[in-house]
């Protein structure tokens, strides 16, 4: 019969098998594995720093990617299949609809001027007009012009504006 420290003890081996070797001890706090005797194990999310304790559980065997760099858990744009895999968009456009949602989640519209948002792609302003432009088009997003001077307001659109086979 197995005692319960030798389960404990191989349910630790599998998560640290999981987690590319890194000692339980060395991960940082925000991300904690939980050992259940009675459960598969699990790696339980707590986000420390809101003090809300949310915890979302997966099990490690579905588990394929881990971020231990705790700057990507700071944020990330996340961008629709449909756009993802939109063969008429480049791939810049999907770039840059991705930055623009992560502008987006700041504040629910997204403002940031096209030479920042050429700073940010690595490309001159030229292109990314263009780039706008053809988003723009595609019905992905819609531009409010405020002036001279002034930075532009970029709302992102339904999907379903873009792909009418999506429902709202």
């Amino acid at each position: 019969m197995v005692t319960a420290t030798e389960e404990k003890r191989k349910q630790r081996h599998i998560i640290d098998e999981a987690i590319k070797g890194v000692p339980l001890d060395k991960i940082e706090a925000d991300v904690k594995p939980s050992l259940h005797l009675d459960v598969k194990p699990s790696l339980h999310y707590i986000y420390s720093s809101t003090n809300t304790h949310k915890e979302v559980k997966e099990d490690l065997h579905q588990r394929t990617l881990i971020f231990e760099d705790k700057n990507i858990r700071k944020g990330f744009a996340q961008v629709p299949n449909v756009v993802l895999r939109d063969s008429t968009l480049s791939g810049n456009e999907k770039t840059l609809y991705a930055l623009l949602l992560s502008y987006a989640w700041q504040d629910k519209e997204c403002f940031p001027g096209q030479d920042k948002l050429a700073e940010d792609m690595g490309l001159s302003r030229v292109s990314v007009n263009q780039m706008l432009s053809k988003l723009k088009n595609k019905k992905l997003i819609r531009i409010k012009r405020q002036g001279l001077g002034k930075v532009n307001i970029y709302h992102i659109r339904k999907l379903s504006d873009a792909y009418p086979q999506m429902v709202d």
